[in-house]
């Protein structure tokens, strides 16, 4: 994602220019990060992700969003709309913005497509990880068969696994549910 060109925007104009905003831009360190459309595997993974968590979750006490809600990142002034995006409980929201920001994110999904996997595994992971309620995170490709799941294992300590195999499970930390990798890749052209 090139963010050369861009000129500095505090959060305060971010968050008002986006309420009147067509097109939704993700916000990291004063720059407006334009959301690229994305690929019909980028598409159907992330329908696919969200209601598998919806089916597994369902008769939980959590919440799955989709790629519509805002994710904030209060302690790096960012703000991001993950592709899927889990809540135990009661959702906290900071409703004076439109869309709301979510606070309280317990597992967050990125989509990997070719346009954001740079940004997407770099700064703002880094950004989410500094969410205190996020426990984890999962990295999706698009184009291939490749799961990354980040466990919280301490305070600022995080585990990796890597699932490359359709006959993988993945067991998510902290929710009731297995996510089958097959199932994750349902009717997905991949690339050969």
């Amino acid at each position: 994602m090139n963010t050369a060109t861009h000129t500095f925007v505090t959060p305060a104009e971010y968050l008002a220019r986006e309420e009147a905003a067509e097109t939704r831009t993700e916000y990291a360190d004063g720059v407006l990060l334009p959301m690229p459309g994305g690929t019909p595997q980028h598409s159907r993974v992330k329908v696919r992700i969200v209601y598998l968590l919806e089916a597994a979750l369902e008769n939980g006490d959590f919440i799955v969003y989709n790629s519509d809600i805002r994710v904030g990142v209060p302690s790096a002034h960012r703000y991001y709309y993950p592709d899927a995006v889990v809540v135990a409980g009661t959702p906290q929201l900071d409703e004076r913005w439109q869309p709301v920001i979510l606070l309280n994110p317990l597992l967050v999904v990125e989509v990997l497509s070719p346009s954001t996997a740079e940004h997407d595994q770099g700064r703002k992971f880094a950004g989410y990880q500094t969410i205190p309620t996020l426990c984890e995170y999962l990295r999706i490709d698009s184009e291939q068969v490749r799961v990354v799941q980040w466990v919280r294992v301490a305070a600022g300590h995080w585990q990796a696994t890597t699932y490359q195999q359709l006959s993988d499970t993945v067991p998510l930390q902290g929710l009731p549910a297995l996510l089958p990798v097959q199932q994750v890749y349902r009717r997905v052209q991949l690339e050969a």
